[in-house]
């Protein structure tokens, strides 16, 4: 199987409504900062950590987007991305499949 690099943070944009929770416990193939993968489609999962002034219960995500690009490379050049799922409206934070090119074995994303 081909080893693929990937660099955690991956890059996860939670588009909501009214307050913004960060994405927090990033995992690549339920790993935390990975040095090697081996799944040709790798799923990435996130918890969401509420401000403190608001009630978690209150709050959920509408919608997410996953970018995926080689390591150095600024997430604001959509040219030198890899993958971007786009706005996904879905309240799905486990398991989420990347859907880009094949990755490269041996290249840090």
């Amino acid at each position: 199987m081909k080893n693929i690099l990937i660099a955690l943070p991956f890059l996860l944009s939670g588009l909501l409504a009214g307050a913004q929770l960060t994405p927090t416990h990033l995992l690549c193939e339920n790993l935390r900062s990975p040095i090697a993968i081996d799944a040709p489609q790798p799923r990435f999962s996130w918890q969401l950590e509420a401000p403190a002034n608001r009630s978690e219960r209150s709050l959920s995500q509408l919608a997410y987007e996953i970018r995926v690009a080689p390591d150095n490379t600024s997430f604001g050049n959509n040219a030198a991305l890899t993958w971007s799922s786009g706005k996904v409206t879905a309240d799905q934070s486990v398991h989420v499949l990347y859907a880009g090119q094949p990755l490269q074995s041996a290249k840090r994303y």
